[in-house]
Formats: C-alpha cells, sequence, structure tokens
C-alpha cells in the first residue's frame, strides 16, 4: 500500500492510505487521496490495534504551508514509535516544491508524526503532532495541523531529546583516520549527553543529522578512542580519529655508500609535519646508509625529511657540515609509511649558520622553574612541507637561557617554535610554548622570550568529569583541549571556549569505551590562544592541524586517577 502526505491549506497536513489506482490530489474539504498497490512485508515487533507488516508512503508537504510561513526554508518531519519497533525513528526534509519521497512505515501499532519549521537561520518556527496508527488495506485521514511557536521558544528533537534554544542546521560529521585521512566506516556518533548512539558512519566515513541545535556537544567514537568537540556551533564537522600507534619509517641516505661523515661526525634524519619532529639518531662516524625507526608518530602530509651532519662536540653556533632535504607528500601513517631516499648530504653546498639565544627572564606560573628549553624553527617551502631549519631539544639550561643554530632556507615565512619545562623529561611534566611567526626570516639577535602563559593544573578527575585550575593571570584563553588516556586508548575532548572544566558523557552501548573503569588513566589539559591571522572558525575547526593557528599553549602536567 502506498500513502501520500500533502500539505493541502495553510498549516495543514493530512495523511491517506487508499489502494486506488490514480495518483490523489488535494481535495476542497483538505484531504487527498493516494495512489498505489499495497504489499504486506514481515511483521514488526510490539504491533497493537490491528494487522503488523509495514508500507511504503509517499510522504509529500510544504506547498501550502507557506501561506502561514513566509520564511519557511526548512520541513522536517520525524516518526517515532516504541523503543522496539523496527522502521522507527525516522526523520527528513520534506521538499519544500511538494515532490514525495518514498518511506518505509510500520503498520497495526502508535506512530507519532511530528513537523518542525524552520527559516533559513535556522529559527523555529512552529510545530505539529499526530498520533496514528496505519492499516493495510484501510483509508484513514490522519490530520496534523501546524501551528506557529512563540520566539525564541526552545526546540526539542523528537527523535533525539535535544533541546536547542538557538539555530537549527542540518548535521553532516566526517570521520577520518587522523594522519592517514583515510574514512573510517562505523564510527559511533553521539549527540549531547545522553550516551545514545545517535548514527554510525557509513562506508565514506559520513554520519548525516537531519536536526542539529546550534551548540549542542558531538561526541565519536572509534577502535577505542573517541573525540568530542564540545557546544559545536557549524554544519560540518571533519573528525580526525587519534593515531596513537607508532608507525616505522626507514629513510635512505646516499644508499650503497652511504653518508661520508669521519669520526667526530655523525648524520641525524629529521621527520615534521611543522607541529611535531621526530628524529632517527645516527652515530659517530657511521657510514651506514639506511636510517630507520619504529617509534615514529603518525604525521599527516606533506612531512619534510632533513638528513643533517653534525658534531656533537661543536659550540653553538654549529657550522654547516651539509644538510639536505626531501618530502613525503603522503604523509607517515600506516597507510603510507615515510620510505624515502637522500643524496648524501655531505656533499652539498655549505652555508652560512646563524647563531641565537633564547633568555627565559621568569618562571611562568604553573611551572616549578625553567629546567628546559626547545626551540625549533620551521620554514614554510613551496610544497606546503615546513622544513626544519633550527632545532634544540629539551636542552637544560643555565641562568634560563639556551643557544641554538639556524641554518638558513628559501621560504615565505617562518615559524619559531618555544617550549618551556619544568622537567627534561617531557612527558612528565607542565609545559608552556609559544609560536612566533615571521617574515623575512629571522634574524641573528638573541632574544628575551615573551610573557609565556601559564600552565593549568589539574586538581579533580573522575569517570565523570574533569576540572582544572588557571595558574597566575592567564591570557584570555580561546579553548582548551583535555586529554584522557588509558592502556592505549585516548579520549580527547575540544572546547573553544573559555573554561575549567568538562563533563563526560555517557559512553553508547555499542561503543568500545576509551576510558575502562578501574583501569590507572592520565588526564592532561592544555589550555590555548589562537592566532588572530589563522582564519580560525570555530564552526569548520581544523582538529588535526590546530597546534599551527595558535600563538601560545600551556599544558598542565598529567593527573593519574583510577575511574
Amino acid at each position: 500500500m502506498t500513502a501520500i502526505l500533502k500539505g493541502v491549506s495553510a498549516g495543514l497536513l493530512c495523511l491517506l492510505l487508499a489502494a486506488c489506482s490514480q495518483a490523489g490530489h488535494p481535495s476542497a474539504t483538505g484531504q487527498a487521496l493516494a495512489s498505489g498497490s499495497g504489499t504486506s512485508a514481515s511483521a514488526t515487533t510490539g504491533g497493537t490495534g490491528g494487522a503488523t507488516g509495514s508500507i511504503v508512503a509517499l510522504i509529500a508537504g510544504g506547498t501550502n504551508l507557506t501561506v502561514k510561513f513566509p520564511t519557511m526554508a526548512r520541513l522536517q518531519l520525524s516518526i517515532t514509535g516504541a523503543a522496539e519497533l523496527t522502521g522507527v525513528p525516522q526523520q527528513v526534509n520534506l521538499p519544500l516544491g511538494g515532490q514525495s519521497i518514498p518511506l518505509t512505515l510500520p503498520t497495526g501499532v502508535p506512530l507519532t508524526l511530528t513537523f518542525d519549521v524552520f527559516d533559513a537561520a535556522g529559527t523555529y518556527l512552529g510545530t505539529g503532532t499526530s498520533i496514528t496508527t496505519l492499516q493495510i488495506n484501510t483509508r484513514p485521514t490522519v490530520s496534523v495541523n501546524v501551528l506557529p511557536v512563540a520566539s525564541g521558544t526552545p526546540y526539542v528533537d523528537p527523535v533525539t531529546g535535544l533541546t536547542g534554544a538557538g539555530p537549527v542546521f542540518g548535521l553532516s560529521v566526517s570521520v577520518v583516520s587522523g594522519a592517514g585521512n583515510q574514512p573510517v566506516a562505523g564510527a559511533i556518533v553521539s549527540l549531547g549527553a545522553s550516551g545514545t548512539a545517535t548514527a554510525t558512519t557509513n562506508a565514506s566515513g559520513i554520519a548525516s543529522f537531519t536536526s542539529f541545535p546550534s551548540g549542542t556537544d558531538v561526541h565519536v567514537f572509534s577502535g577505542g578512542n573517541a573525540v568530542s568537540v564540545l557546544a559545536f556551533t557549524g554544519t560540518s564537522l571533519s573528525v580526525p580519529m587519534p593515531e596513537t600507534t607508532a608507525v616505522a619509517a626507514v629513510v635512505q641516505v646516499n644508499p650503497t655508500a652511504g653518508p661520508q661523515v669521519t669520526v667526530n661526525e655523525l648524520v641525524d634524519v629529521y621527520l615534521t609535519d611543522g607541529m611535531n619532529l621526530q628524529s632517527i639518531g645516527g652515530l659517530l662516524g657511521d657510514k651506514t646508509a639506511t636510517f630507520s625507526s619504529g617509534t615514529i608518530t603518525p604525521m599527516r602530509g606533506p612531512v619534510a625529511v632533513t638528513a643533517m651532519v653534525e658534531n656533537p662536540s661543536s659550540t653553538e653556533p654549529r657550522p654547516d657540515l651539509g644538510i639536505l632535504s626531501g618530502v613525503a607528500l603522503n604523509g607517515h601513517s600506516s597507510v603510507s609509511p615515510v620510505n624515502l631516499t637522500l643524496a648524501d648530504p655531505k656533499v652539498q653546498t655549505l652555508l652560512t649558520t646563524v647563531g641565537q639565544s633564547i633568555t627565559v627572564a621568569a618562571t611562568p606560573a604553573g611551572l616549578t622553574g625553567v629546567l628546559a628549553v626547545s626551540s625549533d624553527v620551521y620554514a614554510l617551502q613551496t610544497n606546503g612541507a615546513w622544513q626544519i631549519t633550527s632545532h634544540k631539544g629539551n636542552a637544560a639550561v643555565p641562568a634560563n637561557q639556551v643557544a641554538f643554530t639556524m641554518w638558513p632556507a628559501t621560504a615565505s615565512s617562518y615559524v619559531r617554535h618555544v617550549k618551556v619545562s619544568d622537567s627534561t623529561v617531557a612527558t612528565a611534566a607542565a609545559y608552556t610554548e609559544e609560536w612566533q611567526r615571521t617574515n623575512p626570516p629571522l634574524g641573528a639577535a638573541s632574544f628575551t622570550a615573551p610573557a609565556l602563559a601559564p600552565a593549568p593544573t589539574v586538581n579533580t578527575a573522575s569517570a565523570t568529569a574533569v576540572s582544572w585550575l588557571d595558574n597566575g593571570a592567564p591570557p584570555t584563553w580561546s579553548g582548551y583541549r583535555v586529554d584522557l588516556s588509558q592502556a592505549g586508548r585516548l579520549w580527547r575532548i575540544f572546547g573553544f571556549a573559555a573554561g575549567t572544566s568538562v563533563t563526560l558523557p555517557a559512553v553508547p552501548a555499542a561503543a568500545t569505551a576509551p576510558i575502562q573503569a578501574g583501569v590507572n588513566t592520565q588526564a592532561q589539559v592544555a589550555e590555548f590562544v589562537l592566532n588572530a591571522a589563522s582564519g580560525f572558525s570555530a564552526t569548520a575547526p581544523d582538529l588535526w592541524f590546530l597546534p599551527r593557528q595558535l600563538d601560545s599553549r600551556a599544558t598542565s602536567t598529567p593527573l593519574t586517577y583510577v575511574p
């Protein structure tokens, strides 16, 4: 049996079921006849009030509602029923031109039909609801009177139960593997804090929502990891899932002969995406051509790969003994691990290096002292790769000062990343960071680090919430990131407003919980300030490359707890 739902008068929608052979048209009494022949499908569970089965309903509406709602831009139909029913809930946007769309609906059981009207800005304009029990081989008429709602009336989604006082739009969530950037099928997407599995991503990694109250939290669960974006206000969100498993990288330097270093020299190989810097260290006098490591963190391309000849005993500024870079355009991940060949950096034209030093004038709030400073300078190449031109890694500092060497490069812009830590073991310490952008190249002058942002302190963490303290007088924070890590699992939570706590939602029953009860867990908080010229948009945030869009970030010491 086929049903047709048409808008037949201002604010009135009618549903009729029929077994007639001709197409139905609105009548003078506001009823629409339907067309098609009916077929009975397998019985649904929980049906009452008549023969259970299903029908294909041709649903249409919207043409006459514009009289009552002249600014209507979206007409949404939600069909709900008992939790155990097959075929509901369903939620669709109806064509405003009156075209019909097919929906398979159960018969013999009560169904609630809710129509909601929105304008182009997502403003909630009107609603109408009716409860009906569809029957096979009958011709019931179901009238739904759509009435305006008062301005500012909160919208309550009939399917998810989410409530929003702001605009309501559709939402598309694209879930990809972090570094590999491949679609993740079967990821569970949950909205709000209910812990329900609102949708599952398809083969293209997409989960779509007809109704999304702006400002709702979005949670994605996949492979034992999770990513949450709190109070999201956009209509399209790309979510890169964390990749925590290291991937082996192989770099050949002057194959066969190897790098022609002296007994006092070595070759270090650096891989970077402009945010992370990973190295494969060489040995003094070693001319082996193959540099490999199984501990390289996944990075999205392009990844610059640099071989640098160094004499560890030389003082800053170190002379250039040979430097050469290549690029892995596809990045470094399990999908495309780095396997690159470089020529011998030892025979390259030598450059005049530049010496610099950094002085940290005062210990940033939240740190116990200035025990280590690292400085990296990246040069943006025309191929989009960020080549390392200076690296001083987590050095113990006398008198709060560290000296380093810069290699000149031809680049359109440079970024210097300075990190100050209260421990030489970075993973166990609080630290604060600054990103300094410059064009033309950074000069030779020594400089004093600016007033570094204070590092927060995590004061409580449990299975349901994490809270932290701001130390000193914090800047105007743009947002925060909370990482909950446990036995190889990671739950990463983003907020793009200042805050001092997060409440963890219930995990959908179908998802693998990223945080297991009774297991040691670490909570770590990073607060950040966005760069005003970065083009960052909270409605379409670039979660993977977020560090490139920051001016500063301050990260707490991890707090260990047992949920």
